[in-house]
């Protein structure tokens, strides 16, 4: 029971900064 909470939890921060690290390369690919 306790697992699939953390997992509801920690996927959407996951794929905040699966996100962020993707702008960054975009942004670092630009110059």
């Amino acid at each position: 029971m306790v697992k699939p909470s953390i997992m509801l939890i920690h996927t959407p921060k996951t794929l905040l900064q699966n996100k962020a690290n993707r702008d960054k390369s975009f942004i670092a690919g630009q110059f």
